[in-house]
């Protein structure tokens, strides 16, 4: 998509890098983000009941992935490296 102008076509540009990071990343946010664009194409729009539907799933999927990593780590402790940030 071009625009008017290189400076906002830059941004563009950018912002669809990052947008496309996002979705391949395979982060919940990502993976929120694909969910919420398939049910906008499925039924030709999005409510709020379908998008909060997904994101509820997202955070049950979340939660539980929490809760597996915090046994793991109650488990194995010595397995898990600790990064400190300077």
């Amino acid at each position: 998509m071009q625009t008017a102008s290189p400076e906002l076509d830059a941004v563009v540009s950018v912002e669809r890098t990052e947008f496309e990071k996002v979705l391949t990343s395979g982060h919940w946010l990502g993976n929120l983000m694909i969910d919420l664009i398939n049910a906008h194409r499925l039924s030709g729009g999005l409510d709020f009941r379908t998008a909060e539907m997904l994101i509820g799933q997202e955070k049950e999927a979340f939660e539980k992935d929490l809760a597996i990593a915090r046994k793991l780590y109650r488990l194995y402790p010595n397995l898990v490296t600790r990064v400190v940030h300077a």
